[in-house]
């Protein structure tokens, strides 16, 4: 992560006291509540630097949110401040503070963009959730989810290509909005898909996030197919016109249940999420219940749907362009980070974290055949898929429990907005032993589910936690099958079946998975999983997450808003 602005230092209780003493408390203060105390004289943009230096000096050797502050910010924070005393005009994130994906996002000054790797000059501490120590942050824009939850800044930007924004706010307690694709430019970002890619803000609350929303979209002529054609969705007068407590009076809001909510049986989630919808019919929604997305099955498995495919094909393209483009580099193709990978296995961790993506993606040879065909039926699964369940039943937004709705909203390039809907109670969930279980660390990013081929004859999904000897309460970590990446061999010259699963939360105590069965082709796969699970009384966050058609903005932050206004659900973390 790259902060955007932060440099001197003052003293902690000094500086806490002053806000104090001027009644205007930085820690949650929104982005209105920063710029009216700067129209106030109670706060300056230097002093709004030096508060979350300190936070990030206090709470960052725990969390490692960010890797790097920009060294010319505290004269940035000096010219925003003098730019409001000569009272030009400016926007309104004029002296804010921003943190910046470090995995994506090039700027114009002196920090450095590495996506994670030390072939780019990165470093990789892996990150903690705020809310539950050692819980799963998710990810990919987890730093940025994670400096927005602990209070490090008010502000952040993030990238997606796949649930990279919405996941990790879903487990933060934070607002990740996720625009159409192309209402923000990907110039300058570390790409991946141009069908999928975009830039999107994670904040406290939703009114922040739409308030950046309106600083980031428009035209781009560095990006001038995508954002050119997303324009045309951009309201006269921008969004914060649409941020109305009562927005979502008379929306039809359709409730996707499976297969989302089935990944939180038996938790306090199910009865927090059927409390919301009743807030909502309360409040004048109208709600279309029990709605299925009739290809679920298939947009949900990236091989069924040909979204990996696509992916690998687009990501060795985009990134040899994008490195070929840099002013200086010592890597210059996906090949060439390949290699430095290989011989810096120690810095780079290739041992724990692999590369058979990167791997798989360079033996890709652009877009031919069969990666045009997959991406006409990735159009396909959406038109005839989420698209025909919004028209069909007239609706102007989607509510489903958690952030599994992330692939349905990737592939198609459409909006969505998580915001936080409660925190999970610690349950214990029996599993079954099975002598096919197998354990291990797994990378912080998804859960790998591994195991040998074998003949069966029933057919599962369903993963279940169990508790063991001497252990204190589990949380519930139910998992679902996210995306699967083929087959390796092994030194014995068998094959393991691998499996990346989406799960609640994540800490370092190994907990065995009952054995599930899927059926891969003419082939059945048994799968003895294992997951990392949380021990905490106050439970890991979870959010609700709004889905809309590509345009449908407006009317997801009627909703969004008028959800989080009637609920007030975040708290910050203890």
């Amino acid at each position: 992560m790259a902060m955007a602005m932060a440099l001197r230092m003052q003293s902690l209780f000094m500086l806490c006291g002053f806000f104090f003493a001027n009644s205007f408390v930085i820690q949650e203060a929104t982005i209105k509540d920063i710029q009216h105390a700067f129209s106030q004289n109670q706060l300056t943009s230097r002093q709004l630097v030096d508060f979350y230096l300190h936070q990030i000096q206090a709470l960052n050797p725990k969390l490692h949110g960010v890797i790097e502050v920009n060294p010319d910010a505290g004269d940035e924070a000096d010219k925003a401040d003098s730019r409001m005393k000569s009272k030009t005009k400016v926007g309104e994130l004029n002296g804010i503070p921003v943190v910046l994906k470090d995995y994506s996002i090039n700027t114009k000054d002196r920090l450095n963009t590495t996506a994670g790797s030390y072939a780019l000059l990165g470093r990789r501490p892996e990150v903690e959730n705020p809310y539950v120590d050692s819980g799963d942050p998710y990810g990919s824009s987890s730093g940025s989810a994670i400096s927005v939850a602990g209070n490090m800044v008010a502000v952040s930007l993030g990238t997606e290509t796949n649930g990279s924004i919405i996941c990790p706010a879903d487990h933060n307690s934070v607002v990740g909005f996720k625009p159409t694709v192309g209402l923000t430019s990907r110039a300058g970002v570390i790409p991946i898909s141009p069908r999928q890619d975009s830039v999107r803000p994670i904040c406290w609350t939703v009114s922040d996030a739409v308030y950046v929303l309106d600083a980031i979209v428009g035209f781009d002529l560095r990006d001038s197919q995508a954002t050119e054609e997303a324009s045309k969705f951009i309201p006269n007068g921008g969004y914060k016109q649409f941020l109305n407590k009562d927005g979502f009076t008379g929306k039809r809001l359709g409730v996707v249940r499976n297969p989302f909510s089935y990944f939180y049986d038996e938790s306090s989630a199910i009865p927090a999420f059927e409390a919301h919808l009743n807030t909502l019919r309360q409040r004048g929604a109208i709600l279309v219940d029990n709605l299925e997305i009739v290809n679920i099955d298939i947009i949900m498995d990236p091989n069924k749907c040909g979204e990996s495919t696509a992916l690998l094909a687009e990501l060795k393209l985009n990134i040899n362009e994008y490195l070929r483009e840099l002013t200086s580099s010592p890597v210059r193709s996906l090949a060439d980070i390949i290699a430095f990978n290989l011989n810096s296995s120690d810095l780079e961790k290739t041992d724990e974290y692999e590369q058979e993506v990167f791997m798989a993606s360079e033996m890709t040879n652009g877009i031919g055949e069969e990666e045009r065909t997959t991406m006409e039926m990735l159009a396909i699964l959406s038109r005839d898929g989420f698209e025909k369940l919004m028209k069909e039943n007239e609706l102007d937004a989607t509510v489903t429990l958690g952030p599994g709705m992330a692939p349905v909203l990737a592939i198609g390039g459409y909006p969505g907005i998580t915001v936080p809907a409660g925190v999970l109670d610690s349950v214990v969930v029996p599993a079954k032993r099975h002598p096919d279980r197998v354990s291990g660390r797994t990378p912080s990013d998804g859960f790998v589910s591994h195991g040998k081929k074998e003949e069966c004859k029933s057919v599962g999904l369903l993963l279940g936690i169990k508790r063991l000897p001497g252990e204190p309460l589990l949380l519930r970590a139910k998992a679902y099958i996210y995306s699967c990446r083929g087959t390796v061999p092994l030194i014995n010259g068998e094959e393991i079946f691998y499996v990346v699963m989406m799960t609640i939360g994540v800490s370092r105590s190994i907990i065995t998975l009952r054995t599930t069965v899927r059926n891969h082709g003419d082939k059945m796969w048994a799968m003895a999983a294992c997951c990392d699970c949380v021990y905490d009384d106050d439970g890991m966050p979870f959010g609700i997450c709004c889905g809309g058609l590509r345009g449908m903005e407006p009317k997801l932050i009627e909703v969004a808003y008028g959800f989080e206004q009637a609920t007030m659900i975040r708290r910050p973390p203890a």
